[in-house]
């Protein structure tokens, strides 16, 4: 048993290291691979390098393409909460798990408040200190939101930060904006977890 465990941590490792980005450093997001030297890149790292050059075997003839496969496999590795909360899901599902997370950071974005609270706390602030906006907000749902994006903000799989009353900013679980204002996007990978046969 103690050999099988071993032998899955050498895997679980050897899984990690490979869908690693080396630029980042972190679980490559949207995999690319170096068609040089076979490395695999978070596809925004790889877009960011100015020289044309593989960075990590220095071909000056630097091409990469979709790791389609690897891809596939960092969307189901198991990965821990980064806030510590003790939740354990993919990498896929985790992203919707950070927009409800208990010890996440809101940061509230109406008006440029820019302050920052845990859940429970950036609920009580929005309701204090920007009620007006939540009401106009609550009071003008169907004029604001087609009936498709209502029904996956339903779904809860979806999120809004409010800039100002003529400003709302939609998101999905991935982080991917849904209407035409400026968006930024937060990067929620994190270690990978290993199970063993007892879990």
């Amino acid at each position: 048993m103690e050999r099988n465990d071993q032998s899955k941590r050498e895997y679980s490792k050897i899984v990690e290291d490979s869908s690693t980005c080396p630029i980042c450093l972190k679980l490559a997001e949207e995999a690319v691979e170096s068609e040089c030297c076979g490395f695999v890149f978070c596809q925004l790292c790889i877009r960011k390098i100015e020289k044309k050059e593989c960075p990590c075997c220095r071909n000056s003839s630097f091409k990469y393409h979709p790791a389609l496969g690897m891809r596939k496999l960092i969307r189901n590795l198991p990965v821990k909460c980064n806030y510590e909360c003790g939740y354990i899901d993919s990498v896929e599902n985790m992203s919707k798990h950070y927009f409800t997370c208990r010890l996440r950071d809101f940061t509230c974005n109406i008006h440029y408040c820019s302050t920052i609270l845990k859940r429970e706390g950036y609920l009580e602030h929005l309701i204090k200190e920007h009620s007006e906006v939540m009401i106009n907000i609550g009071e003008n749902f169907d004029k604001l939101f087609s009936s498709k994006i209502q029904k996956k903000l339903k779904d809860s799989d979806f999120k809004t930060t409010v800039k100002d009353k003529n400003e709302i900013i939609i998101y999905n679980g991935n982080s991917n904006k849904l209407n035409n204002f400026t968006i930024m996007r937060p990067t929620y990978f994190d270690e990978v977890i290993e199970f063993s046969d007892d879990e």
